[in-house]
């Protein structure tokens, strides 16, 4: 077992990871604050974390690295009956390259399967690149493309979004 996989733990995201959830979505530009996590985890979303429990002794270079911070990656998904929406993803920049996306798509795709779900769907700005490669790579593949969809600072749309689907 490596140093990393032995130092992370998979749990349920609670509403009290909101402050964590919204500076873990500062760290890779994501838009969610602190209130819109707590929203959504207070009402119908559901979620895991992958909390990093800090580096073991004799731990040093990248692996280190990622068990720093209190959560290292985070997923939240909304359920519908046929469709599960990935809402956020996030790894920790550290943290990325590392596997931690793959498992928590993984864990979101046996949930839910096992739910009853058909799919699971999600967006991803056309410019995110690294991002698709890892869904593409875990078995979404592009149905829709939502142009000009994302903003930029002064409001105004500037890239599209690419939706992905799944086939659970």
């Amino acid at each position: 077992m490596s140093v990393l996989a032995a130092a992370l733990h998979l749990r349920a995201a609670v509403v009290s990871d909101a402050s964590r959830l919204a500076r873990l979505a500062e760290h890779v530009g994501g838009t969610w604050n602190e209130a819109r996590f707590a929203g959504s985890l207070g009402g119908t979303a559901t979620g895991w974390v992958i909390d990093a429990a800090g580096p073991a002794a004799g731990a040093s270079g990248p692996a280190a690295d990622c068990l720093r911070p209190a959560i290292a990656a985070a997923i939240l998904l909304q359920a519908a009956p046929d469709d599960w929406e990935v809402l956020d993803l996030a790894v920790v920049p550290v943290c990325q390259r590392q596997g931690l996306a793959r498992l928590l798509l993984s864990h979101a795709c046996e949930t839910a399967a096992a739910a009853g779900a058909a799919r699971l769907v999600l967006e991803v700005r056309a410019g995110n690149l690294r991002a698709q490669a890892v869904y593409a790579a875990a078995g979404f593949r592009e149905v829709a493309r939502r142009r000009g969809y994302y903003a930029a600072g002064g409001g105004s749309p500037t890239e599209d979004a690419i939706v992905m689907a799944l086939q659970l």
